[in-house]
């Protein structure tokens, strides 16, 4: 999914943009286990990704006055068992100061199957 908005009034315009996505797998891993417990539901189990980004800025007079954007990426596994590790970024823009900031984020144990 993709969404872009903007526009301009008198001095200053305003732009927008965001994306969002998945991919997911399913695969029968029947008689597969996970330390002592089976994989999935009936042997079936997911793996797949998120993925969303949104940016946004303000411009006058033809300068760019503020930008933001931020990003997250989840990669994981459901059920049985469930998990997702990925990370989250953003940063902003005001005149010449750009600050960003980026984490990782983690639940649940993955298991090589």
């Amino acid at each position: 999914m993709n969404l872009k908005i903007g526009g301009c009034a008198w001095v200053g315009c305003l732009e927008a943009q965001a994306l969002a996505g998945f991919d997911i797998m399913l695969k029968d891993y029947q008689g597969a286990y996970c330390g002592r417990n089976p994989v999935g539901v009936n042997g079936w189990y997911g793996r797949g990704q998120i993925y969303a980004l949104a940016n946004a800025g303000l411009s006058v007079f033809g300068f760019k006055l503020i930008s933001a954007s931020a990003a997250v990426l989840l990669d994981g596994g459901i059920p049985n068992p469930s998990w997702f590790r990925g990370t989250l970024a953003a940063q902003v823009k005001l005149l010449f100061v750009k600050p960003r900031i980026s984490f990782s984020i983690q639940a649940g144990d993955a298991c090589e199957i």
